[in-house]
């Protein structure tokens, strides 16, 4: 999460290593595991933009087959914050029907007040817990305001519109 903060002249130092992170942490599935979120999207949204930043976006780091929602509905069963980094990860993986029916399903989810509803989404995992991507375990707790989804689904929305992988 570091990395788009860091100039391009620092980046290239850390290129080798961020490279052999990416490859060694990636899932057979082709997502990236989360420690701090009841599903895979977040962690996988930012580690596909991190290749992108590298400039890897269209590398064998990334299996091609990613276990997103189906389109053209988007499942209920899925938070405004996961639908939108679902979403994100379809776009970036050259997706784009299936993008755009998340994101008409995001989109019709939107609060009258324009941001979304928060859902228990962050897991505040327990401490004898080290892989709660495999077995999770620890309470999670709601974005009561929705604050963090309004924000990740203008993040997830400014990268797609912003241009293209």
């Amino acid at each position: 999460m570091a990395v788009p903060a860091l100039a391009e002249s620092d980046l290239e130092g850390l290129r080798g290593g961020l490279t052999a992170y990416l490859r060694r942490t990636v899932r057979p599935d082709g997502t990236w595991p989360a420690y701090w979120w009841r599903s895979h999207y977040y962690s996988t949204f930012h580690h596909l933009l991190l290749l992108r930043r590298l400039g890897m976006a269209d590398s064998s780091v990334t299996p091609p087959a990613l276990d997103l929602p189906s389109v053209p509905e988007t499942p209920t069963h899925l938070s405004a914050f996961e639908t939108a980094y679902a979403a994100g990860i379809a776009w970036l993986t050259g997706e784009e029907d299936r993008a755009d029916a998340l994101l008409t399903g995001l989109l019709a989810r939107q609060r009258f007040d324009g941001g979304w509803s928060g859902a228990p989404n962050l897991r505040v995992t327990e401490p004898d817990c080290a892989e709660p991507w495999e077995s999770p375990r620890g309470r999670l707790y709601a974005d009561q305001r929705g604050v963090i989804t309004t924000a990740s689904v203008l993040l997830v929305l400014a990268e797609i519109l912003g241009g293209g992988p």
